[in-house]
């Protein structure tokens, strides 16, 4: 059965149409998309970044995640941190002015800026005036003395119920105890002196990333990843020898 010339044509014209409305379509379809990356204009959203340069989101600062010997162990290690140092690693006042402003350069963090992720900033500030205050600092530099750090006792819990709410709200921990410097000068004596403390941490939050100069390539501070840091650092000293 053979197909008649107008029935063929008809055919054909029905798929010639076909083909150009989805060309048109194709067009229409393509147009549109760039119009509309155009024009569109995305939601923006301001994210605070916590110090760990993750969202920073609100945390529950009554609980933790550590178990009491956790934070033992963290009193123990920042207190040990702090009081350990030399005539290098904690440089004069003087120097370290010089440093800030750019006047001298150096390879390394100073000793002041390794304990401050440990401690809640205007404690951080008290104890490096007391340790400036301290009976070692005498001659300190001339001497190019060292100090080492001897815990004979673990930290002691101060609350027999452990953990205790500070007046903020948050959680807190307070140990006691003491150790023992020693004082080291090459060709001089050692001094030991007997440390007596007391200190209080705090449930802290990652907060969010401030903008600080520094003089030194980040990494090279270990960052406080911990939940807790120090609130308060009271201590008072005894020559032994």
């Amino acid at each position: 059965m053979y197909e008649t010339m107008d029935s063929v044509t008809k055919k054909l014209n029905k798929w010639k149409w076909s083909y150009f409305i989805s060309l048109l379509m194709s067009g229409v379809l393509f147009l549109g998309y760039a119009g509309y990356t155009l024009l569109y204009t995305p939601e923006r959203q301001q994210l605070l970044l916590n110090q760990m340069g993750g969202v920073y989101v609100n945390e529950d600062l009554t609980k933790t995640n550590a178990s009491e010997g956790q934070v033992k162990q963290f009193a123990y290690e920042s207190i040990a941190f702090s009081f350990k140092y030399n005539y290098r690693s904690l440089r004069s006042n003087e120097d370290y002015e010089k440093i800030l402003s750019g006047e001298m350069e150096v390879d390394l963090p100073d000793h002041r800026d390794l304990i401050k992720p440990l401690f809640e900033s205007g404690e951080h500030e008290k104890f490096l005036k007391s340790l400036n205050d301290a009976p070692w600092m005498d001659r300190f530099y001339p001497q190019h003395r060292q100090i080492d750090v001897r815990f004979s006792v673990p930290p002691l819990q101060e609350n027999v119920n452990g953990w205790v709410q500070s007046d903020d709200g948050r959680l807190n921990m307070i140990y006691s105890g003491h150790f023992f410097i020693i004082v080291d000068a090459k060709g001089l004596k050692s001094h030991s002196y007997k440390i007596n403390y007391k200190v209080t941490l705090e449930r802290k939050p990652f907060l969010p990333i401030g903008q600080e100069k520094v003089y030194y390539y980040k990494p090279m501070v270990p960052m406080n990843t911990f939940e807790w840091r120090i609130k308060t650092l009271e201590w008072d000293h005894e020559k032994r020898r």
